[in-house]
């Protein structure tokens, strides 16, 4: 949550005004939705507490004690994992003298995550890609086809695509660089922003496109993050995707796949995603070429994604044969 905000003022008063727009220091250890899932799964434990003892444990191994069998009760009535992972973590959060004190409640924490893989986006191929493109641009949603191309690319998360606008986009020899404001990796490194070099030219020049004739704080991709997702599942609906995990967040992990298979290099591949270890990034990958290894798309969905990249494909001739020219006018 926390990262590089406040530029140096010269008086007490505005630091003070700046400072009470922020919050409290403790308010910005983590983001205000999480803090409200922590008080929401810290208040069931205290629940549970309060009904099987009547009082609240006297000491750290108690904590542990009672954690771990709250934990048994999650997995035996069916809850979803992440209630576990959030009421763990909530505890050490209110309860920050427990930090480390938790070994047993955190090992079957552990437990719980082999036993029970994650649901995760399915990736995106290629085809889908222009398929998926090909609909929006079909249904006169330019600039969400053009971002998700982008987001495909450049291996952007929902929000970061959202949150791009024209002025953090820069044309220079090498490419495009695009200015990330207040990512995930950047937040991790107590960074203000991070960055992602564009060098496709078809990329490049939808990102002309999304820029052409905008103001520096207009959006690239003009739509609120509700009606983004009303209108992606609006889109798989129609393309008989909605049973499967075909979520905004499949084009950042169609891309890093994409792009690995491109390159064949994991230490490119994590630059361009913004890992901060190798390692994260290899189980990334590898994980979702598992995932694209055992998925097979519905006929149906396969023979509209076709079609609509179909409709897709003289647009896409023509882009890229004005991409230079457009990249040189930029």
């Amino acid at each position: 949550m926390v990262r590089a905000a406040i530029i140096h003022l010269p008086t007490a008063g505005q630091r003070q005004a700046i400072r009470r727009q922020l919050g409290t220091l403790h308010s910005n250890l983590v983001k205000r939705i999480t803090q409200e899932r922590y008080a929401h799964h810290f208040n069931q434990f205290i629940d549970y507490l309060q009904t099987t003892i009547g009082v609240l444990p006297a000491s750290a191994p108690e904590y542990d004690l009672y954690l771990s069998e709250f934990l048994e009760v999650l997995w035996d009535s069916g809850e979803p994992k992440t209630n576990g992972t959030y009421t763990v973590a909530a505890v050490q959060y209110f309860l920050p003298q427990l930090r480390k004190q938790l070994p047993r409640s955190w090992r079957l924490k552990a437990v719980w995550d082999k036993l029970e893989l994650p649901s995760q986006a399915v990736p995106l191929t290629i085809d889908s890609l222009w398929g998926i493109m090909g609909w929006f641009a079909y249904k006169s949603h330019w600039h969400i086809a053009f971002g998700c191309a982008l987001a495909f690319n450049g291996l952007l998360r929902t929000g970061e695509l959202l949150n791009l606008r024209v002025c953090d986009c820069t044309w220079t020899d090498q490419g495009f660089i695009l200015t990330l404001q207040n990512t995930k990796g950047a937040q991790r490194r107590l960074l203000q922003d991070e960055s992602v070099l564009i060098t496709d030219p078809l990329t490049m020049t939808l990102i002309v496109k999304l820029t052409k004739g905008g103001s520096p704080g207009d959006l690239l991709v003009p739509v609120s993050p509700q009606r983004f997702r009303t209108l992606w599942n609006k889109m798989r609906k129609d393309l008989g995707l909605q049973n499967d995990r075909f979520i905004p967040y499949s084009l950042r992990r169609g891309g890093a796949t994409w792009y690995f298979n491109e390159t064949g290099s994991f230490s490119r591949t994590m630059l361009r995603g913004r890992w901060q270890h190798l390692k994260t990034c290899k189980l990334y990958i590898s994980q979702a070429q598992l995932a694209l290894s055992h998925f097979s798309l519905p006929s149906r969905s396969q023979s509209l994604l076709t079609l609509y990249a179909a409709t897709l494909r003289p647009h896409l001739h023509l882009w890229a044969s004005q991409g230079c020219v457009e990249l040189k006018s930029s």
